[in-house]
């Protein structure tokens, strides 16, 4: 007897009925792979939702939430890094728009906690001058998305990926958010010599 487990094709529109593997076939991949990619990206997939403005519970839930349908569909996915990512945010928005609270108000009084930065990709993160993360925080929304990838590093093609644009646009977005950062962290520094 062969036990087979059914694993969709997410997003896809295809007719076909949902392929069906055996668990001997899924086994030869997930197990250490998934704990491998899991280890090594979930807190930084969390400083991703937090810095893109999600309040920490939702960001923590949307995290819990992808890591499952990442798993699902673990045999499908060609760029795990990338597609996670995306389905997070997704998720994020989701819930987002079902909490009554005000997205701006929880990212103002937000502040991730010390546990958190103990953490390679968060400490690097987390370490920045608070007046430069006060500084990304101003970038505009789609600036701000294209550069925390940036941090935490992705390539451009990867960013294009992750945010559904082409290459070109996400090159543009990244160079207006630097020079932008440039600008402000040039006038910090010009009104710390005045002082």
């Amino acid at each position: 007897m062969v036990l087979s487990v059914g694993v969709s094709t997410a997003g896809s529109r295809d007719p076909e009925p949902r392929r069906r593997r055996t668990i001997a076939e899924y086994d030869r991949r997930t197990e250490r792979e998934y704990e491998k990619f899991d280890r090594a990206e979930r807190a930084a997939l969390l400083a991703y939702l937090l810095y893109q403005g999600f309040a920490q519970h939702i960001a923590e839930e949307s995290v819990n939430d992808a890591m499952l349908e990442v798993y699902a569909n673990w045999l499908d996915v060609k760029s795990p890094r990338a597609w996670i990512r995306t389905v997070a945010r997704r998720v994020a928005v989701r819930k987002a728009k079902a909490d009554r609270r005000s997205l701006l108000d929880r990212f103002k009084y937000h502040r991730p906690p010390d546990v958190l930065a103990e953490d390679v990709v968060l400490s690097r993160i987390l370490d920045l001058d608070s007046d430069l993360v006060d500084a990304i925080r101003r970038l505009p929304v789609q600036c701000r998305s294209v550069f925390i990838l940036h941090v935490d590093d992705f390539s451009v093609r990867e960013i294009a990926e992750v945010e559904g644009i082409p290459e070109r646009t996400a090159y543009e977005r990244l160079r207006v958010a630097r020079k932008m950062l440039r600008a402000w962290v040039e006038e910090s520094l010009k009104n710390e010599e005045g002082k």
